[in-house]
């Protein structure tokens, strides 16, 4: 998953730098002395410095060494001005603290953060680790420059629980919002993508429907030029050219959206993304309908999905069917059962069902139940849309319906769904 980033160009990195440094050395003033004999302290800007970091991916070592400038000179200045200490008791009391962020930024510059993204509980570790070891360097100075007491047993303890405390705030916060919002944004773009790769179905049909418009008329030119009707034939040949360039101009944005969903599918989800993704969606869409529906999706096991986009057309035009189908409230399940040869997808929901004469006609293209507001009906072209995607997927759909109980079962050959190694 990439990192959130403001901008890749130089001025911005490096604004980015300055307010790190800048609002870790304000932030830092607000914090406790735990030890009485010692000048460690426990304060908001190693939250807020390892925070920042993990939200803009800027070099770590020239941010920590900005940082350490901010928060010494700050210091210092606060230090000789408004505490009366001297020149000297100011400039040293602060270095070690400074060495702090440091070593820390130098530390977290070896880590590989962007592999450790989906590990939360990894990456709180390591950053406690690097906290404690940053802690015990700035003690180390303490004792050196400042004189101060060696760190008791009890002292380390509560030390290391401190910094564990830190970690996982910091970490705790990015991951839920910043994550949170790129996942957000990956459910976004693929329900777009679902929607775009329907949206190629009609070009395509549109495609086929065009190279026989385009046939007719040339054929018309061909009947009238053998009659001796010039002005009409050529008037019918005119109109072919012009469909022509229709049809050139639609396989050009056809080939543009191949292209699109072609460089979407290389991209890997697992099938328990795709369940997220799917859930998520169609929660969000019962919402906005006023309606009640719970929806819970299951499967035998998980796998690297090979083609997620066709899946969620189909997918997300079933589970949407049957949330429009419940009236206010009900309950919507997909399980995913997982077979050697064929992988099935089964929606069932707790609406008012399907009449049996009508389960005959209902992947026809046209048919629908469903009217808006003003009473206008839908296109009535989904289920048929689930057919096509299906056949191009050697799959096929089956439905069930009585007594307040509707199920599709989708059956597609595992070969198009799953991906090898």
């Amino acid at each position: 998953m990439t990192p959130l980033k403001i901008s890749s160009s130089k001025p911005s990195i490096f604004l980015w730098m300055l307010f790190v440094a800048m609002t870790t050395a304000i932030l830092s003033q607000i914090y406790l002395t735990p030890f009485q004999n010692g000048h460690l302290r426990f304060g908001l800007g190693p939250v807020v410095f390892l925070l920042l970091l993990l939200i803009h991916r800027v070099p770590a070592i020239q941010t920590a060494l900005l940082t350490t400038i901010a928060i010494f000179f700050s210091r210092f200045l606060l230090s000789f001005w408004f505490m009366d200490d001297t020149f000297s008791e100011a400039f040293l009391s602060h270095i070690p603290s400074a060495m702090y962020y440091l070593t820390f930024g130098i530390a977290i510059h070896f880590v590989k953060v962007e592999k450790l993204e989906q590990h939360t509980l990894l990456l709180s570790i390591i950053s406690a680790a690097i906290d404690v070891c940053s802690n015990l360097i700035e003690h180390t100075l303490s004792l050196l420059l400042l004189n101060d007491s060696p760190l008791q047993l009890s002292q380390l303890f509560i030390l290391v629980i401190v910094a564990l405390f830190r970690a996982f705030t910091a970490v705790g916060i990015y991951s839920a919002t910043v994550i949170t919002m790129q996942r957000q944004q990956i459910e976004e773009m693929l329900k777009m993508d679902s929607n775009l790769y329907v949206e190629s179905l009609y070009i395509q049909k549109a495609m086929n429907e065009i190279e026989q418009i385009t046939s007719d008329s040339y054929e018309l030119y061909r009947h009238l030029q053998q009659t001796s009707n010039r002005a009409q034939s050529m008037q019918a040949l005119l109109l072919a050219q012009q469909i022509h360039e229709v049809k050139k101009d639609t396989e050009r944005i056809f080939a543009g959206i191949s292209k699109m969903m072609l460089t979407k599918e290389q991209q890997h989800y697992t099938l328990q993304n795709m369940l997220h993704f799917i859930t998520t969606a169609n929660s969000q869409y019962a919402a906005l309908l006023n309606k009640s529906v719970t929806i819970e999706a299951t499967s035998t096991e998980n796998f690297t999905v090979l083609r997620i986009t066709p899946l969620l057309a189909i997918l997300n035009n079933l589970l949407s069917n049957a949330i429009e189908a419940i009236e206010d409230e009900g309950h919507v399940t997909l399980h995913v059962a997982v077979h050697d040869d064929t992988i099935q997808f089964t929606v069932t929901d707790n609406g008012p069902g399907i009449d049996p004469d009508l389960i005959p006609v209902i992947f026809e293209a046209g048919y629908t139940t469903k009217f808006n507001t003003q009473g206008v009906a839908a296109t009535g072209i989904g289920l048929s849309h689930v057919q096509q995607i299906l056949q191009r997927l050697d799959g096929k759909i089956t439905v069930e319906s009585a007594n307040k109980h509707t199920q599709f079962v989708v059956t597609i050959p595992t070969i198009y769904i799953k991906k090898e190694g």
